[in-house]
C-alpha cells in the first residue's frame, strides 16, 4: 500500500478510492474494478444464504414467532439497509439535539460495534470525565457528546441495557442506534436510511452487494431517508407505494462538512491553509470513498491516502506505516474523521509535533425537517394519549 505511488489527483488504487464519482465504495481503476467485482460474483451463494437467513429470520418476526420485547417509554429506531456509511450516526445525533430542545429526556441505545469492552456502561450526560472510547466504541461517544441531559447506554442486549436505565433514571423516549435489523426490541417509529448510489440492481446480499437486509425489508419503515440519484430513488419508492405502503413518507438527505478541527487542541479550524499542505489522509470507515470525496469537493486532493476497516483501532506499527508514507511523500498534515481521531487522540505523542493534525466533523442535512421532527413527535404524543 505505501509502495504504490498516488496520481497528482491523489487517486491510491490501494486506498479504496479513484478520483472520479464514486458509484459505490470499490474504485480504484477499471482493472481493480473488474477484479473486484469478479471476485463479488464468485461468491453468490453466500450472498444466496445470507439472504435465505435474513428471509427466515423476518419471517419468523412478522408471524411473532420470535418474542418482541416492549419498554414502558416510546422507542425511535434510527438503521439502514446497508453495510455502514449512509448516515445514521449524524442523524441520531441530530434527533438528540432536537428532542432535548423540546425538553424531553433522551436515553440512547446502541450496541457499541467494536468496543474493547463487553460489560454494559450506562453513562449518563453529565458523567466526569468522559467514558473511555474503548469502553463504549466510537460512534456510541460521537453521540454521548451531544447528549446535554440524557443517558447512553451501551450493551448487546439493548432491552435490557433500556431497562437499567429505567432502574435509574427518569426516561422521556428512547432513541435505538442501529435498530433496523434488531427487531427483538418494539419500537414506535422505524426509520430507514437507504444509499441509492450504492443501491444494486440485483437482490442478493453480502458479501455479493453492500446490503445487510432484504430490499422487500423497506417496507417494513414507517419513515425512509434517502441519498443518491433521485430518478432510482423514485423508482423505489413508486414500487414499495405499489406493493402496500402508500402512507411511507420519504425525505431527501445529504451529509455535508461542518468545519475542520484541531486535532491536538480540540480548537476549530476556519479553513485549511497552504501551509497545511500537501496533506496526507488516513480513515477507518465502511465506505472511505465518501471521506475522499468530502476532500476533493473542498479542494483538497491528499498526496496519499489509507484506508482502514470500520472501526479500526490504530496501533503504533500504523503511526508508523503514517510516518514512513510522510518522508516519501513530503505532506505537512494529516487528515482524518472525527470517529478515527476519537482512537488518535492517544497516539499523538508517537507522532513528530510538526505534524498537523485535522479531523472532519460531519452533519446531516434533511430536507424538511421540521415535518420529520413533527412525525416523531406526534408519534410520542400518540404513545402519551
Amino acid at each position: 500500500m505505501l509502495g504504490t505511488r498516488p496520481t497528482a489527483r491523489g487517486s491510491d488504487p490501494a486506498a479504496g478510492g479513484a478520483a472520479g464519482r464514486p458509484p459505490g465504495c470499490r474504485t480504484g481503476g477499471p482493472g481493480v474494478a473488474a477484479r473486484l467485482n469478479g471476485l463479488k460474483w464468485g461468491l453468490w451463494p453466500l450472498g444466496v444464504v445470507h439472504g435465505a437467513a435474513v428471509w427466515c429470520r423476518n419471517r419468523l418476526y412478522d408471524r411473532h414467532w420470535l418474542p418482541v420485547h416492549q419498554l414502558p417509554r416510546p422507542v425511535i429506531s434510527v438503521g439502514n439497509l446497508q453495510l455502514g456509511g449512509t448516515g445514521k450516526t449524524p442523524l441520531t445525533a441530530q434527533l438528540i439535539e432536537a428532542l432535548e430542545a423540546r425538553d424531553l429526556r433522551v436515553a440512547v441505545l446502541t450496541r457499541g460495534y467494536r468496543r474493547r469492552s463487553r460489560s454494559t456502561q450506562i453513562v449518563p450526560a453529565c458523567a466526569t470525565p468522559p467514558p473511555p472510547v474503548q469502553q463504549v466504541g466510537d460512534e456510541p461517544l460521537l453521540l454521548f457528546r451531544r447528549l446535554r441531559k440524557g443517558i447512553l447506554g451501551v450493551g448487546s442486549d439493548r432491552y435490557r441495557t433500556a431497562q437499567q436505565i429505567l432502574a435509574q433514571h427518569p426516561v422521556d423516549v428512547f432513541l435505538l442506534d442501529d435498530g433496523f435489523q434488531h427487531r427483538r426490541l418494539a419500537r414506535d417509529l422505524d426509520i430507514c436510511l437507504v444509499d441509492f448510489s450504492r443501491w444494486p440492481a440485483h437482490p442478493l446480499l453480502f458479501p455479493v452487494s453492500e446490503l445487510r437486509d432484504l430490499k422487500s425489508s423497506l417496507r417494513r419503515a414507517d419513515v425512509v431517508l434517502h441519498t443518491g440519484p433521485a430518478a432510482r430513488a423514485a423508482q423505489v419508492q413508486a414500487w414499495v407505494a405499489r406493493t402496500g405502503r402508500q402512507d411511507q413518507p420519504w425525505f431527501a438527505f445529504r451529509k455535508r462538512p461542518a468545519g475542520w478541527v484541531d486535532l491536538r487542541s480540540g480548537r476549530p479550524v476556519a479553513q485549511l491553509n497552504e501551509r497545511d499542505r500537501p496533506a496526507g489522509a488516513i480513515c477507518g470507515l465502511a465506505c472511505p470513498t465518501h471521506f475522499w470525496h468530502s476532500l476533493q469537493a473542498q479542494g483538497l486532493n491528499p498526496v496519499w491516502r489509507r484506508g482502514f476497516p470500520d472501526h479500526h483501532w490504530y496501533r503504533l506499527p500504523d503511526l508508523q506505516a503514517i510516518l514512513r508514507a510522510r518522508q516519501r511523500y513530503g505532506f505537512n498534515s494529516l487528515l482524518t474523521t472525527e470517529k478515527d481521531a476519537l482512537k488518535l487522540v492517544g497516539l499523538v505523542n508517537h507522532l513528530p509535533a510538526d505534524l498537523k493534525l485535522f479531523y472532519l466533523k460531519i452533519e446531516m442535512q434533511v430536507e424538511q425537517f421540521p415535518r420529520l421532527l413533527a412525525l416523531i413527535v406526534d408519534r410520542l404524543g400518540a404513545y402519551r394519549r
